[in-house]
């Protein structure tokens, strides 16, 4: 009988809960002679391994000793325990260690790696006995690939390489609702390049959509990495800022208007320009405790920029 995935791996994987997926992968893969499970899927978008240990509520890097298994694409049972976990492992008694490959269609999507106490010879009867188990969870990292590119197109903008509003939208709902839990803030900048029609205007579309790109660029390049920088639509991008309160974010605002003001853009294609930004600053939860009300008190806020001569930064009120 083919073995399927049960209702609740599939709606880990369809939900792409990578540290939930494990805990059901380590249930999946239960064996009264392997104490502990690790596993490691490759990630597509960055193409590299990641380490997920469940127990640790974790996603740690690929352990570089494993890299020979990735070569040869077989099961190894050793009693030689890498030491790339920490003190974690390192402080267990697990003396041997189980390596299974993950493999759908020929091709290599994770490896499985279980830490055991038992014996050497106790632990080579592991790889066979979980065969069957193996294959689901190939197929279900597989599907997590096909998903997430899925996902990655359908959130993406294609001109800037940053997110759309519709991930926006979608992200930002979750983060205020973590955010509320955990009384934290949020800011949420709002953009506009000023007088952008005289671009297009000047130098044509095509020189246009590179200007929006490379001001895409420049916003990504200069917020944090846990930041979140999206192209609202036309000449206009949103930026939230976790963790972050009103004050510091209008001051990551007017840094940003200033490194704009500053940058010369269309260098390669010979040309530059100058361009200067209106902003709005709001703030969760003092301007609002939904997605759609910070993104329209900020843009509220960028309007009055605009009519307060441009180029500068506005809060909401």
């Amino acid at each position: 009988m083919r073995a399927e995935p049960t209702s609740e791996l599939l709606d880990a994987i369809i939900r792409q809960d990578k540290l939930k997926l494990c805990e059901l992968n380590s249930k999946l893969f239960k064996h009264p002679d392997v104490d502990l499970w690790a596993f490691h899927r490759w990630e597509k978008p960055t193409r590299e391994f990641r380490l997920i240990f469940p127990q640790l509520q974790t996603i740690l890097p690929f352990p570089s000793d494993l890299f020979p298994v990735l070569e040869n694409r077989r099961s190894v049972v050793d009693n030689n325990v890498a030491r790339s976990y920490g003190e974690w492992v390192e402080t267990r008694d697990y003396p041997v260690t189980l390596i299974l490959p993950l493999l759908n269609n020929s091709q290599l999507v994770g490896l499985v790696q279980g830490f055991s106490s038992r014996d050497l010879e106790t632990c080579r009867r592991v790889p066979r006995a979980l065969g069957p188990r193996v294959r689901i969870l190939a197929q279900s990292w597989d599907l997590i690939n096909l998903l997430e590119e899925k996902e990655r197109i359908a959130f993406t903008d294609s001109l800037t390489g940053l997110f759309n509003s519709k991930f926006l939208i979608h992200f930002l709902k979750a983060e205020l609702a973590r955010c509320a839990r955990y009384k934290k803030s949020v800011g949420v900048v709002f953009l506009d390049i000023d007088f952008f029609k005289n671009v297009n205007d000047a130098y044509g579309h095509l020189v246009g959509s590179a200007v929006l790109a490379e001001v895409g660029k420049v916003i990504r390049s200069n917020v944090r990495e846990a930041d979140t920088a999206s192209r609202y639509g036309g000449d206009e991008y949103v930026v939230v800022l976790t963790e972050i309160g009103m004050t510091e974010a209008t001051s990551i605002a007017d840094r940003l208007r200033k490194t704009i003001a500053a940058h010369r853009f269309g260098h390669r294609k010979g040309l530059s320009i100058e361009l200067t930004i209106s902003a709005g600053v709001a703030a969760f939860p003092e301007h609002g405790r939904t997605a759609e009300e910070l993104i329209h008190r900020a843009d509220t806020a960028m309007y009055e920029a605009k009519r307060d001569n441009r180029n500068c930064v506005k809060v909401a009120v």
